[in-house]
């Protein structure tokens, strides 16, 4: 069993947990190394909150960006993110862990067009009521090496 020490703050906290195999003497000279995540839960208040942020279409699919503004990972599903579109919409399930951000995928039944208006329900926070975008991928700034710099004119 794991446990979570006395200072830690509550919710959860992803640990890795290694698995190492080393090599029979005489047989092959093959180690082999497995890495399992594992949410270990601190004690105390819990706090569900995951925030939409975007909708954007690419195609017939929907990408619903979101916040874990919780301390505890979400596990999301159908049955726990519910929408409001022109038509059905099937979600692909993922886990969002605690304090980050990720896509959830929904896959609609028709397309949907840009700037109509979705309702979404996510777990703890409450509705919330998005304008479908346009996917625009978001490009990185380059930064110009130390010889292309110019100078600005005074």
């Amino acid at each position: 069993a794991v446990t979570a020490p006395p200072e830690v703050k509550p919710g959860d906290h992803p640990t890795l947990v290694l698995v190492t195999r080393s090599p029979v003497r005489g047989g092959l000279g093959v180690r082999l190394r497995v890495g399992v995540l594992v949410l270990v839960r601190g004690p105390g208040r819990i706090v569900h909150r995951v925030v939409a942020t975007a909708l954007a279409r690419r195609g017939r699919a929907l990408e619903l960006w979101l916040r874990n503004d919780g301390n505890v990972s979400e596990r999301l599903t159908r049955a726990t993110v519910r929408d409001r579109l022109p038509c059905r919409a099937d979600v692909q399930p993922r886990e969002l862990l605690p304090h980050s951000r990720g896509i959830l995928l929904l896959r609609a039944a028709c397309r949907v067009a840009v700037g109509s208006t979705a309702i979404v329900d996510v777990p703890g926070r409450g509705v919330s009521r998005l304008r479908v975008g346009a996917y625009r991928p978001v490009r990185a700034p380059q930064r110009l090496s130390r010889t292309r710099r110019r100078r600005l004119p005074p």
